[in-house]
C-alpha cells in the first residue's frame, strides 16, 4: 500500500511539474509556417539553439503560400505564421508582432535596360512589365501602386505568378521587373544574374498566430527568434 501510495504521489508531482513546464512555455509542440525566403539564414541556427535551451519543446517548419499560411492560421493547422504585414493586417482574427523591417526594392535582369542605366529612378520603370505575387495570394498590388504612384504613374503591364521564386525566375529571365523585399532576395536570389534597386520602402516581417490561441510558447519562441534579429 506505502508503496502505492509513493508512486501515485510521484505521478502526481510529475504532473504537476509538466503543468508548470507547460505554463512556461518549456514543453509541447509548435507548429510554424513561413513564406519561403523570409529569415531562411536564421531559422536553423535559431532553431538550433531554442532546442538546446528547451529540450521537451517540439517545433516543426513548413514551407507555405500566403494563403495557405493565412488559411493554417484560422483554421489551427499552424501556430506561428513568419510572413509580411501586407498579408495579414487586414486579417481581423489574426494577431501579430513586428519582428523585423526591411527595405524593399525593383529586381531585374543584370541584362536589361534597367541595369546599364547609371541613375536609375523609379520613375524610369513606367513602361516596365512587372511580375508580381497574384492578389489572390498577397496585397502586393497596392503597395506597388503607393510606390509608383508619386513618382507619376501606375503599373500599367503587371502579371501574376503565384511565388516569389516565380517572380524571381522572370526577373532572371529579362521578361520582366518584380518587387521583393530585401531580406528574401538575400536568401533566394540569383545574385550574379539580378540587380536589386532599393526603394525608399521597408515591409514588416511578421510573427503572426490566431486570436485565442492558447499555445503558451508563441511568445516564447517570438521572443527566441527575436534575438537572432
Amino acid at each position: 500500500m506505502l508503496r502505492t501510495l509513493l508512486r501515485i504521489q510521484s505521478l502526481y508531482e510529475q504532473a504537476v511539474q509538466e503543468a508548470r513546464e507547460i505554463d512556461r512555455g518549456l514543453t509541447g509542440r509548435l507548429r510554424v509556417g513561413y513564406i519561403n525566403g523570409l529569415l531562411l539564414e536564421i531559422i536553423p541556427l535559431m532553431l538550433e539553439n531554442f532546442s538546446r535551451a528547451y529540450p521537451q519543446v517540439e517545433v516543426s517548419f513548413e514551407c507555405l503560400s500566403f494563403s495557405a499560411l493565412k488559411k493554417g492560421l484560422t483554421e489551427d493547422s499552424i501556430d506561428l505564421g513568419i510572413t509580411l504585414l501586407l498579408d495579414v493586417y487586414n486579417q481581423p482574427d489574426l494577431q501579430w508582432e513586428s519582428i523585423r523591417a526591411v527595405p524593399d526594392g525593383f529586381v531585374f535582369s543584370r541584362e536589361s535596360w534597367f541595369a546599364q542605366q547609371k541613375d536609375l529612378t523609379v520613375a524610369d520603370f513606367r513602361e516596365a512589365a512587372f511580375y508580381i505575387i497574384s492578389p489572390r495570394e498577397c496585397q502586393v498590388d497596392e503597395l506597388l501602386r503607393q510606390i509608383c504612384q508619386p513618382h507619376g504613374f501606375l503599373p500599367k503591364n503587371v502579371r501574376y505568378v503565384a511565388d516569389p521564386g516565380s517572380m524571381l525566375l522572370m526577373a532572371e529571365s529579362n521578361q520582366g521587373v518584380t518587387f521583393l523585399d530585401r531580406l528574401t532576395y538575400d536568401n533566394i536570389a540569383n545574385w550574379e544574374k539580378l540587380c536589386f534597386f532599393e526603394l525608399d520602402v521597408v515591409i514588416d516581417i511578421l510573427a503572426a498566430w490566431k486570436k485565442g490561441n492558447p499555445n503558451p510558447l508563441l511568445q516564447v519562441f517570438i521572443a527566441a527568434l527575436r534575438q537572432f534579429l
